[in-house]
């Protein structure tokens, strides 16, 4: 075999094995979502921690617009405590707000597999990060936490204080808004 020969055999072989490696159907690359290991991850990691509760759909959100990767369904959330913000943000107890629950495009004809989180009844905290102007779950598993009246915080809320368009600079995990939100000592 010349030279020439050789090295385009040797070309064809790498192309092929690289591309046997290719999901079948197209070329989607697809996420490793992170797994958190405890609330108290997940609250550090999220931009944005709410109690509250949701109060129905919401239209759907294209993460990322535009793209191919999935749909996201949205919601309204009734804002009952906030216990982590981005300064600015303008989210306040007692605002509804418009969030989404973020979509796996990796699972087969099936945008949310292993159910949505955010088809939930009862108060729930909220873990979310900000995508293309709309705060999404972490990733289409975690995102959210059952919280029933009279619970306990499963995290330590260490967030800074921020400061709610009514002009008051509040502190989230102050702001008393049910048994379980604040402790003394």
């Amino acid at each position: 075999m010349q030279w020439g020969s050789w090295r385009a055999a040797v070309i064809l072989g790498c192309t092929f094995f690289l591309t046997a490696c290719e999901p079948v159907g197209g070329g989607q690359a697809c996420a490793s979502w992170v797994r958190y290991e405890t609330p108290q991850d997940m609250y550090n990691e999220a931009g944005l921690v709410l109690v509250g509760e949701v109060t129905g759909r919401d239209g759907e959100v294209e993460v990322p617009p535009g793209g191919p990767t999935a749909t996201a369904r949205a919601y309204s959330f009734d804002v009952e405590d906030v216990l982590k913000s981005t300064p600015d943000r303008d989210i306040a107890p007692g605002d509804t707000v418009r969030i989404a629950a973020m979509a796996d495009g990796c699972s087969p004809d099936v945008e949310f597999d292993d159910g949505d989180q955010l088809e939930v009844d009862g108060r729930v905290i909220f873990f979310g990060r900000e995508q293309h102007g709309t705060w999404m779950t972490l990733t289409p598993f975690q995102g959210v936490l059952a919280f029933p009246d009279g619970s306990q915080l499963p995290f330590e809320a260490t967030a800074s204080p921020w400061k709610s368009h009514r002009g008051s600079t509040m502190l989230p995990w102050l702001s008393g808004s049910g048994p379980g939100m604040c402790s003394s000592g």
